[in-house]
């Protein structure tokens, strides 16, 4: 889903929800209510929230106010068409995301877990989207999909809940002996780059002599950013505004660099210039600046969020199947 307002700090855990707005208003039309071709009170799926436990029944009521919540909370592209929430090929998908949604917070409503001060935050956001940026009221919103404002804060806050559930668990997970196995991944440098690319026509030779005349300024002392102003075609050198940056890569991670260039700033000292890095026919000369390796607590709390993000895969993945008793959707 394309994000623009996030209202859920649960995408960190595969949660894609988000209200998307970009300027578009919405009509009243744009809220067609999804109806399951059910009777309300018809069992569609059923669930365990630990495998020794008792069975638990989802209604159609129930999913289907689900699959309008969903609608609320989605762009209108993504109301619309495959995979949307009113695409019958796709309730078996949305279904398996709720029942994993009462799975997660019947577990963090057990284990004393909370996501209410998010959920106020998420709401009232909501709340302000529509009154600044759409034409449909968020009452008449509700009222099209036959959602009242209650249901809807307990819907936002049951998935803050089930991110803060997992969150919790990785938080008491012992994750320095992870950063010490790891740390080069953590690995920060701070340098200016020059890239360069062969022109339309012109000859490997050529190509590699023009981008050795530059290399050799470098190396005898030019001011680098104005070599990288002047000559470097690295779309990541000019800002938003069109501002030229002089190369400068700030804190950058190391670990995404291609690893030929990734090499190359690890074994640079403060100040040097590299020689011409080839690869895959783009030319680099690179000048490091800084380089550092983050400390624990630094990079702790993403730390935190992937364990979070793989406890939930492999919940989703692995534990769910098991858990899930049967589905019976109406075709």
């Amino acid at each position: 889903m394309r994000v623009q307002k996030a209202l859920f700090g649960v995408a960190v855990l595969g949660f894609a929800l988000a209200l998307s707005l970009a300027g578009c208003k919405r009509g009243a039309d744009a809220f067609a209510p999804v109806r399951l071709p059910a009777a309300k009170d018809a069992v569609v799926a059923e669930y365990r929230v630990q495998e020794d436990g008792d069975v638990r029944t989802v209604s159609a009521a129930d999913f289907e106010r689900f699959l309008n919540f969903l609608q609320l909370m989605s762009s209108p592209a993504q109301r619309q068409g495959p995979g949307s929430p009113s695409d019958r090929g796709s309730w078996n998908h949305y279904l398996d995301f709720y029942l994993s949604l009462l799975i997660l917070d019947a577990r963090a409503q057990a284990a004393g877990t909370s996501g209410q001060a998010w959920s106020e935050e998420n709401f009232s956001a909501l709340k302000k989207a529509f009154a600044e940026e759409e034409k449909v009221s968020f009452d008449q919103a509700l009222r099209s999909l036959g959602l009242t404002e209650e249901g809807v804060r307990a819907e936002i806050e049951r998935m803050n809940r089930a991110q803060a559930y997992f969150l919790d668990l990785a938080e008491k997970q012992d994750l320095r002996q992870e950063f010490e196995q790891n740390r080069d991944a953590f690995v920060t440098g701070t340098f200016r780059l020059i890239l360069m690319l062969p022109k339309e026509g012109e000859a490997e030779a050529d190509a590699r002599a023009r981008v050795d005349e530059v290399w050799k300024k470098a190396k005898a002392g030019e001011d680098f950013a104005a070599l990288a102003d002047t000559y470097s075609v690295d779309p990541g050198n000019v800002d938003p505004q069109g501002k030229k940056l002089g190369g400068l890569y700030k804190d950058f991670p190391l670990v995404v660099l291609p690893e030929s260039l990734r090499k190359v700033v690890l074994s640079l000292e403060p100040g040097q210039v590299s020689d011409v890095v080839v690869d895959n026919g783009s030319y680099y000369i690179v000048k490091l600046e800084e380089r550092r390796t983050p400390a624990f607590e630094e990079v702790r709390p993403g730390l935190v969020q992937s364990e979070a993000r793989r406890m939930y895969d492999a919940f989703y993945t692995e534990e769910l199947p098991k858990l899930v008793v049967s589905r019976n959707l109406p075709s």
